[in-house]
């Protein structure tokens, strides 16, 4: 009966304060209805009110009435309420419009005879589908049958702006809105399509920036648009409003991004106005962020943060586009305009909302219609750039055509004087080689004194690099000539015979060791021809010689006839070497061109000898040409007018100019110069690579005069079997070797010396990016361009030296195995973001209350205690396989690839070394310590992480948390191993350990339980006993807990703890169900345990 009573008064109370609602009366003439004047507020700064608490008398003195038409009180955490009184004359059916769509969550009451019958909800956190009527605003329904004289209340809360404009609609009225509407926005979003469609394709045909963040521009203030209006959300995101939140904020800091950039671009503001620039580039990062930001940050904030940063675009863009115009730059009237029309409807639209202006269409959109005029605007001021840029372009174009004219001019002029300084040169340097050759020479056939066999050996082999060189500037030199047309041919009568047999005479020497027989069958009466003497010899010098080299075994000849009815005589070669392939034939006789241009080509030259040799002919009057058989051999011909009137001449009386002999070094091996001032065992070890001999011994005896053991390998093979033999600490090695590359060679090392154990420098005579390249990808540590410096060798050698002992102490830092881990040889491999991911077994270990420790030692003792600690515990990581990823304080995070055994194994060990060290301590007066291991296995990420001036390797993953969680319940269950199900699982040998089952629990940064083991192995003597003694009743009290028979485990648990009282776990479990019989067991009881600490 009391009740009843307390009911009746809060009716009464309840009527009295809804009274005083002035009610808004519906007529059937009348189609619209503004609510802002007739609406009361309450304000609910903790949101925690209901429907029942609003409706309370004594809440009555805090509703209050609005002073505006719109409501709008801002950005805030409070939850408003709102409610309004109808009086309806009509029969119709209404349509309740709030025209703000980013409302979070609406509820709306309506009221009949003071109880609450119906209750809908709207809000842009709810799918689109559930609103009650389907509009881009949220729109409800009245229904005549309750809009007689009813009441009605709105709770509103949001993280936008809390604004609410509200207006009752008859559903005539409220259609003949929506046609007019969807024709404006359609209007707009048309007209904006097609201008972003039009400004696309000129990007694409000019590639101008501008048009590109333009287009972006257009495209995000038209979603921008589109989604303040909530068409966005209708037909783009109606089943997902979460992604509409998230990505509405970030559409807002694009739309000025593009905008900004769009400006900076259009006006050159870098160029022109270099602090604004400054800005520009702030606003730039600050927008960047901004469209990320949504991710991480509340939408409140985000959205205010971006109004107040549209704002300050706004001014910094305004600003730009006045000066530009101030400095008379011509597209800036355009931006000007475009902005202000933009600007100018906004402002139409401020003061519609304040009633100084008429509602009507233009009035309602007036921001669409300063948006299009803005994107037209913009559009032709893009348009005036081009032309602007069109009419530079041309003018620049003149002068650029004039500029190049000169410049050919110019490089006509400098390709001429380089000639004429490479003939110079070449000049130049024959006079000093010769006079070289001539004293070497005569030094050694004993002009001063008797010399020592090394030294002489050492002159010859000058002399026959300076005579190679000799021949090499001669080619040049001709090459010149023949390319500016300035060689001189001196024409005379030229007995061929006797030409040839000495030219042979002269080739004998590059046969060497070569089975080769050469025979000349031109005829004593050979026709003579009409040449020059010289050149001619040269010819066969070049053809002879070139049949020599590219013969090691077999026959060479040496023939004539007459061709072209007796007017030309016509010489062949022939050999049986290696032949010229088909795509060869039509370069061989260019400049620079080889049958093998390879590096590992085993025949030299420059590759001047045919291009010059054809040339010198067809300057003669002849013809050059060839026919060859890959790898069968190859006849070079050449033709030659034969001379007429030749009766007097005698055969043999051939003047030669002068006769070259050659002085070939054969010595196969080089006597090392030995230093007598270090013993040998002392010295560092160098292994020189090179196929010439020269060069091998120029580079020994830098090395042996600055105490270095050297010693030499002609070839990569030998080199390669050196290797096997004896240990070096550097390897100099040449590129271009025959048979086996440097490279290849330096790619066999690799396969078994890293990069930072042997290394290795290579010579190359091609300063080439390629190939240098090449050198360091194949593992290459250096590289030197022939000629060699001694003093930069040397001092490479001493830092490559130097730097591999370094490697091999940083090894201490950056294990090997941790390198290999993540497939590197090297520290100096190692990049920032380089990683590998694969399954592994995570293993933290930690001190407990190590700082309750730490706090009665001073640092030095921390230190040593620390690292005293380590010093034992650490090998016991390595014993079992795995490697120590890093130290965290007193803390300790190692992984094991192979097995989880080999986890439990270190652990276990790990705790055999504490308990000999805590015995070791006891005796010194000091402390125990325990430590907790945690055990988890999972896939994990191992590389490198930090910037570029810190890096450092780690390992991560959600495995790795929960390794350390683990670490973490130890401490809480009194155990010193836990593992977690995987690694049981993992476990098929389970007698190996002595484990039990600790029961399921929820840790931190996990929803769903996990189950948990400890291991009991490694444990004293006296907690081993007793736990395995207590191990069959443990198991039963815990399969009770998880059943949800939270009596027997209580009881069962308590026997234990009698036996165990120290079982940390045990008094967590008897805790944890004295507050559930306490609060009742839940209906969804799982069993499990909470830890949200570490």
């Amino acid at each position: 009966m009391n009740k009843i009573k307390q009911l009746l008064c809060i009716l009464f109370f309840l009527g009295n304060s809804i009274l005083a609602i002035e009610p808004i009366v519906l007529t059937e003439e009348r189609g619209e209805y503004p609510l802002g004047s007739h609406l009361e507020i309450l304000e609910d700064k903790e949101g925690k009110l209901t429907i029942d608490d609003v409706q309370k008398s004594e809440m009555e003195k805090l509703w209050f009435k609005t002073q505006s038409e719109v409501p709008n009180f801002g950005f805030t955490k409070s939850v408003y309420w709102a409610r309004f009184k109808i009086e309806s004359q009509s029969k119709k059916d209404y349509y309740l419009e709030i025209a703000y769509p980013h409302l979070d969550k609406i509820d709306f009451y309506i009221l009949l005879d003071g109880k609450n019958n119906i209750h809908k909800k709207a809000g842009d956190y709810l799918p689109f589908k559930e609103r009650d009527i389907q509009h881009r605003n949220f729109v409800f329904l009245i229904n005549h049958s309750y809009a007689i004289n009813s009441y009605y209340y709105l709770r509103f809360e949001s993280g936008s702006s809390m604004n609410f404009p509200m207006k009752i609609w008859s559903i005539t009225t409220f259609s003949e809105k929506k046609i007019t509407e969807m024709f404006v926005m359609g209007l707009y979003l048309g007209i904006m399509i097609v201008m972003g469609i039009y400004n696309l394709f000129i990007w694409f045909s000019v590639r101008d920036k501008s048009y590109f963040y333009y287009v972006g521009y257009i495209v995000f203030i038209t979603y921008y648009q589109s989604t303040y209006y909530g068409i966005t959300y209708q037909y783009l995101w109606f089943g997902s409003p979460f992604l509409y939140n998230l990505i509405y904020p970030s559409i807002l800091f694009l739309t000025f991004l593009f905008a900004t950039t769009f400006t900076s671009h259009f006006l050159h503001v870098k160029e022109n106005l270099p602090i604004f620039h400054k800005i520009y580039r702030v606003l730039f990062i600050v927008l960047i962020l901004g469209t990320i930001l949504p991710l991480f940050i509340s939408y409140r904030i985000i959205t205010t943060n971006g109004i107040v940063l549209a704002i300050i675009s706004s001014i910094w863009m305004y600003t730009v586009g006045i000066i530009m115009v101030k400095r008379k730059y011509r597209p800036a009237k355009f931006y000007i305009f475009a902005w202000s029309a933009f600007l100018f409807g906004s402002i139409i639209l401020s003061l519609k909302a304040f009633g100084i202006l008429p509602v009507n269409i233009f009035t309602e959109y007036s921001v669409q219609f300063g948006s299009i005029l803005e994107v037209i605007l913009l559009s032709l001021g893009l348009a005036d750039r081009i032309n602007e840029l069109k009419e530079q372009n041309e003018k620049a174009n003149a002068e650029a055509v004039a500029n190049q004219r000169l410049a050919i001019e110019n490089l006509k002029k400098a390709n001429k004087l380089k000639d004429e300084f490479l003939a110079n040169t070449s000049h130049e340097l024959r006079t000093p080689l010769n006079g070289i050759i001539g004293i070497i020479d005569s030094v050694v056939q004993g002009a001063a004194e008797e010399i020592p066999d090394t030294i002489k050996d050492n002159l010859l082999m000058v002399i026959a690099s300076a005579k190679r060189l000799s021949s090499l500037i001669n080619d040049i030199l001709d090459f010149s000539k023949l390319k500016n047309k300035d060689l001189a041919i001196q024409k005379k009568t030229v007995d061929i015979y006797t030409l040839t047999n000495i030219v042979l005479k002269l080739s004998k020497p590059l046969i060497g060791n070569k089975s080769i027989s050469i025979e000349n069958l031109t005829s004593y009466d050979t026709p003579f021809v009409f040449a020059d003497e010289n050149r001619v010899q040269q010819i066969l010098h070049n053809l002879i010689g070139n049949a020599i080299k590219f013969t090691d075994a077999g026959k060479i000849t040496i023939s004539s006839e007459i061709i072209k009815n007796g007017e030309f005589l016509c010489i062949s070669i022939r050999d049986t070497g290696i032949g010229i392939p088909m795509e060869k034939k039509e370069q061989i006789f260019q400049s620079f061109e080889q049958v093998d241009g390879s590096i590992t080509r085993t025949y030299g030259g420059t590759g001047l000898g045919l291009s010059i040799s054809k040339q010198l002919i067809e300057l003669q009057g002849g013809e050059i040409w060839f026919e060859s058989i890959l790898n069968q051999g190859s006849t070079f011909f050449f033709s030659l007018p034969i001379a007429q009137n030749t009766q007097t001449l005698i055969k043999g009386s051939v003047s030669i100019a002068s006769e070259e002999t050659e002085s070939l070094v054969t010595k196969e091996q080089v006597i090392s110069i030995k230093s007598s001032k270090r013993n040998m065992d002392n010295q560092l070890k160098v292994l020189i690579v090179d196929d010439e001999p020269i060069n091998l011994q120029v580079i020994n005896n830098y090395l042996a005069i600055n105490e270095y053991h050297a010693t030499q390998a002609s070839n990569g093979f030998d080199a390669l079997e050196l290797l096997k033999k004896q240990k070096f600490d550097l390897i100099i090695l040449d590129i271009m070797m025959p048979r086996m590359s440097g490279y290849e060679v330096c790619q066999k090392i690799r396969e078994e010396y890293p990069i930072h154990e042997l290394p290795i420098i290579i010579l190359t005579a091609k300063d080439q990016t390629t190939d240098l390249v090449q050198g360091y990808y194949v593992g290459a540590n250096d590289y030197l361009t022939k000629p060699v410096s001694g003093g930069e060798l040397l001092a490479r050698i001493k830092a490559h030296i130097g730097l591999s002992k370094i490697n091999q102490s940083f090894g201490r830092f950056v294990p090997l195995d941790y390198l290999k881990f993540l497939g590197k040889e090297s520290i100096l491999d190692v990049s920032l973001g380089d990683n590998v991911a694969k399954e592994m077994t995570i293993l933290f270990s930690d001190i407990r209350s190590f700082t309750n420790l730490s706090e009665s030692m001073s640092p030095e003792d921390n230190f040593r205690f620390v690292n005293g600690y380590f010093k034992r515990v650490s090998p016991k990581v390595r014993d079992h396989n795995g490697l120590i990823i890093k130290y965290i304080g007193d803390a300790l995070m190692a992984i094991y690839k192979e097995s989880p055994y080999n986890a439990l194994d270190s652990a276990i060990s790990q705790l055999q070394e504490l308990n000999r060290y805590n015995i070791y301590r006891k005796r010194r007066g000091f402390n125990e310590i325990q430590i907790g291991i945690g055990i988890h296995t999972g896939f994990v990420m191992m590389g490198i992480v930090g910037e570029s001036n810190r890096m450092q390797g780690d390992a991560f993953s959600d495995n790795v948390n929960l390794a350390s969680r683990l670490e973490g319940l130890t401490k809480y269950c009194g155990a010193s191993i836990i593992i977690s199900e995987t690694v049981y699982d993992k476990i098929k040998e389970k007698n190996k350990y002595s484990i039990r089952f600790l029961g399921r629990a929820i840790v931190k940064g996990r929803n769903n339980p996990i189950s948990i083991y400890e291991v009991l192995d490694g444990e004293t003597t006296y907690k081993l006993e007793k736990k395995i003694e207590t191990l069959v009743n443990f198991k039963e009290a815990v399969n009770a807990f998880q059943e949800g028979n939270l009596q027997k485990s209580y009881s069962l648990f308590s026997n234990v703890y009698s036996i165990l009282p120290e079982d940390l776990i045990i008094t967590l479990y008897l805790k944890s169900i004295d507050e559930v019989l306490i609060q009742g067991i839940p209906e969804d009881w799982k069993g499990t345990l909470q830890f949200q600490g570490k």
